[in-house]
């Protein structure tokens, strides 16, 4: 404890500006040596010298961002702060990134090693100075920084027009990337398609070490031969998310994908059609139909999220059996879910992302653990009651009847992931106390998203105590 508190009152002292008494070495000591036995010129005691594999994972704790090696999605069964893909960081992560490098040159170089592991890159002058940056770093007289880069997230919504070359560039100079995400282009409609130099570098440079790729935004998308000739260079895959295919016009030479590892597949809300994009594909059938023409394609797949449900169960009859976790929407799939999930005869775990249409399930189904009603977005929405009654609680009612009405032996959780449009669930406790008296009777918990039981809320209509004093 007494080496922490140390530590803390050393970030407390730079954060005020001030100098503290002593600083850490990163030299190696000797047991003995590891408890202050000297007093600094103020009479304080100096802080005990410290392996400089200990700094390194408490540096870590204070700016690292969250995941780094997050090459799996979040889980809607766990509360947003506990998952390692979580976007939040901590406020004072920019300050402590600044003034830490200054305490001394071992702390410079572990704080630019972590610095360096996720790149968030968000307009094109921060892309050139990484680019600039890391081909400055190759002529050897530093450590080589783009070898520690693990992960890349593009945000970038301007078009990129003469600087297309930069990302090449960059994807060359980082050898270890793990993770690629690209969010570019608008936030409301498709605009165009990912430069295929980009996926060649990806291919080349970065395929063996890839675990995770993902198209998550609406601007921008490969095309099906370039996003395939990736997946075809990265073996090791295991996650791949998409929002939208570009076009599948070039057709992908070889008869199947190899795609020994890749355990998620996650296909978006294919946004509306633009004039500019006139073969848009508005279903992901052609993406599920070649997948499914071998059944050895995706022999590791325990994952898979379609926002827009398929037209017919062929991906289903031939992958159901290996799927564990499923996700889809109530407002795409009420006509199908019926004869869907009774191919997925192992499935675990049901995620129904909820919207204003009712959903029908199957009369059984024997394997299936736990169910989540998510929203479809998880940001705040106020809705006035009367609507939010007639298009959200009736809806969610609707299903948690179709759920309850549905033999299902070995369920254990029915879990409301109550934000966005669910967040005013608060609001009413004496539905959510009929619901959670209701599961108990069947032995099954009723929580939110953070596993808090409902059965422990409190209903002011029915206070005791506030019976007594209301009279």
């Amino acid at each position: 404890m007494t080496i922490f508190s140390d530590v803390a009152g050393i970030f407390r002292a730079f954060r005020k500006g001030t100098k503290p008494t002593s600083l850490p070495t990163s030299e190696p000591v000797s047991s003995s040596d590891n408890v202050p036995t000297e007093e600094s010129a103020t009479g304080q005691p100096s802080l005990p010298v410290l392996p400089p594999e200990i700094w390194r994972t408490i540096l870590a704790f204070l700016i690292r961002r969250n995941g780094r090696r997050s090459i799996r999605l979040e889980d809607p069964f766990l509360p947003l702060y506990s998952t390692k893909s979580s976007p939040l960081d901590d406020p004072d992560i920019w300050q402590d990134r600044t003034t830490l490098p200054l305490v001394c040159r071992a702390w410079r170089s572990m704080t630019a090693q972590i610095v360096f592991e996720y790149l968030r890159i968000r307009s094109i002058p921060q892309l050139r100075a990484f680019v600039e940056h890391f081909e400055e770093a190759q002529d050897g007289s530093l450590p080589f920084q783009g070898d520690w880069v693990l992960r890349i997230d593009f945000k970038i919504p301007e078009p990129l027009g003469d600087s297309e070359s930069l990302v090449p560039r960059l994807l060359r100079l980082t050898p270890n990337l793990m993770i690629y995400v690209n969010q570019n282009g608008s936030d409301y409609r498709p605009e165009t398609q990912t430069p295929s130099a980009v996926l060649e570098a990806l291919a080349e440079h970065c395929g063996p070490s890839l675990r995770r790729l993902e198209w998550s935004h609406v601007g921008e998308a490969p095309a099906w031969c370039d996003l395939a000739n990736l997946c075809q260079h990265a073996p090791n895959l295991r996650t791949l998310r998409l929002t939208w295919i570009f076009s599948y016009e070039k057709p992908f030479r070889a008869k199947m994908l190899d795609l020994p590892f890749l355990h998620t597949l996650s296909l978006g809300l294919i946004p509306d059609p633009v004039d500019t994009i006139v073969e848009l594909p508005m279903t992901w059938d052609p993406l599920l139909n070649y997948l499914a023409s071998d059944r050895e394609m995706l022999p590791s797949l325990r994952r898979f999220d379609v926002e827009v449900f398929p037209t017919g169960l062929r991906f289903f009859k031939v992958h159901g059996a290996k799927i564990r976790f499923f996700r889809t929407t109530n407002w795409s799939s009420p006509p199908m879910l019926p004869s869907t999930l009774p191919l997925l005869s192992n499935l675990d775990d049901l995620v129904l992302t909820q919207s204003t249409e009712y959903v029908t399930l199957p009369q059984a189904h024997t394997t299936l653990r736990r169910i989540c009603i998510a929203p479809f977005m998880e940001e705040h929405i106020m809705v006035p009651p009367r609507m939010f009654n007639s298009a959200v609680l009736r809806p969610l009612e609707s299903v948690l009847l179709s759920i309850d009405s549905t033999k299902l032996p070995h369920l254990e959780e029915v879990r409301l992931r109550n934000t966005g449009i669910l967040v005013n669930l608060v609001d009413e406790p004496a539905w959510l106390l009929k619901w959670a008296k209701r599961w108990s009777f069947r032995g099954v918990k009723f929580c939110d998203m953070h596993g808090q039981s409902f059965d422990k809320i409190q209903d002011p209509d029915n206070d005791p105590l506030l019976n007594v004093v209301r009279g």
